[in-house]
């Protein structure tokens, strides 16, 4: 089996957290005293110094009022879902079993898209998953 090799992404919002808290006229200090870290915790994370935990990330969003998806929109990868017409089907029939493919989600190479098919089991076929160990 290949392994997919992920690129290692560092995600660099400390501008967008920074821009906020000045137009809200919030300090650091009061940031920092809301979710009980230090200041220079919260300007390090400001000036992309660290990465900040998860639990610290939603606590600042919290403490800003601010969504947490908001700080991401800007790395959020909009991948488009291929539907399939029915007349550009790809069809398998495999011992009774009638695959229909509905659509395709692309991956970063053809053979790591994901499909998805609609399984027409006929009434006298026979259908079993076999468990792997």
């Amino acid at each position: 089996m290949s392994e997919v090799k992920m690129k290692k992404i560092k995600y660099r919002f400390g501008d967008k957290l920074r821009d906020i808290r000045e137009k809200k006229g919030i300090t650091l200090k009061t940031v920092a005293s809301l979710i009980s870290v230090s200041e220079s915790l919260i300007s390090q994370i400001e000036r992309n110094k660290v990465s900040p935990s998860i639990d610290t990330l939603f606590a600042i969003a919290d403490a800003l009022d601010i969504d947490l998806d908001y700080l991401f929109s800007d790395y959020q990868k909009k991948r488009k879902v291929n539907i399939v017409r029915e007349v550009d089907r790809k069809i398998i029939e495999s011992d009774g079993i009638i695959y229909h493919q509905l659509s395709v989600l692309p991956g970063p190479t053809e053979k790591h898209a994901i499909e998805t098919f609609l399984m027409e089991i006929k009434g006298d076929a026979e259908y079993c998953r076999e468990r792997e160990n």
